[in-house]
């Protein structure tokens, strides 16, 4: 599916189920249930996610939560350091990346339904949620354009669709910035990450990604979307490649990290 067909297809579809957003009175997106309540000042993100996502849901899903690595955004068990463990040992090429919760539970569940359920509305959901987490956290609303980490060519055949895609059409549609739709491209033919363990995944991730129009992210702060944060390599390794092509930053969102024993 060519680019504009795919952008014509992801605004087909924000129409399309824009009603689940609309508050109050509106559905819970991951639900369906009804949300009764009356519009006020947002004072907070919760309250803010209470307008349009049920109290069960809520309730339900597994937000990142201070201490949390200041530079992956993962959740820390020692209180005592700024980084987890391996922020410290390897070197990221991302300045920061921030997610919407822990990858587990509800959240693994939805992430699973928009990966291979076809619950595109799940992504156009937490892609919502990802978006005001830009727009409050004082380095990722320092991005210039939105970038979404490219999948294969072959998942995105056997889908249909791209998920990180759907995810960062709507990041960009709520901020307003700029889509930096085919400027990476995956270039080589490695084994999917979430196949590899662990030690394997940053040898695997390194040269699969190319700058194919370094033009247009030359200067600027470059917002990478992804759905899940499990080791960075991926992350780091776009990230590097787009140093290289010229872009003066790079930060990331996610809906999902991982949490590893020892941080």
């Amino acid at each position: 599916m060519g680019w504009a067909r795919w952008q014509s297809f992801l605004t087909d579809l924000g129409e399309g189920i824009q009603s689940l957003f609309v508050s109050p009175g509106g559905t819970c997106p991951f639900c369906g249930r009804q949300i009764e309540g009356e519009a006020g000042e947002r004072s907070s993100w919760a309250a803010w996610l209470s307008e349009w996502v049920c109290p069960d849901c809520l309730e339900r899903f597994p937000f990142v939560v201070p201490p949390l690595c200041q530079q992956c955004g993962r959740p820390l068990r020692q209180t005592s350091g700024t980084h987890c463990q391996d922020c410290l040992r390897f070197r990221r090429f991302f300045s920061c990346c921030r997610a919407l919760g822990v990858y587990e539970g509800a959240l693994r569940e939805w992430i699973h339904l928009l990966k291979y359920g076809g619950r595109l509305d799940f992504g156009q959901a937490l892609g919502r949620m990802m978006a005001d987490m830009v727009q409050r956290d004082r380095q990722l609303a320092e991005a210039d354009c939105v970038l979404a980490i490219p999948a294969s060519a072959d998942r995105v055949t056997a889908r249909g669709y791209d998920q990180a895609w759907i995810l960062a059409q709507e990041c960009a549609w709520q901020t307003r910035l700029p889509v930096a739709n085919e400027v990476v491209a995956r270039v080589g033919s490695a084994a999917p990450q979430s196949l590899l363990p662990t030690h394997a995944r940053r040898r695997n991730a390194f040269g699969q990604f190319a700058v194919a129009q370094p033009g247009r992210i030359a200067g600027r702060t470059v917002l990478l979307v992804d759905d899940i944060f499990t080791t960075g390599a991926t992350l780091s390794e776009v990230s590097r490649v787009l140093l290289r092509a010229g872009a003066r930053r790079v930060v990331a969102v996610v809906a999902a990290i991982g949490v590893q024993r020892g941080d």
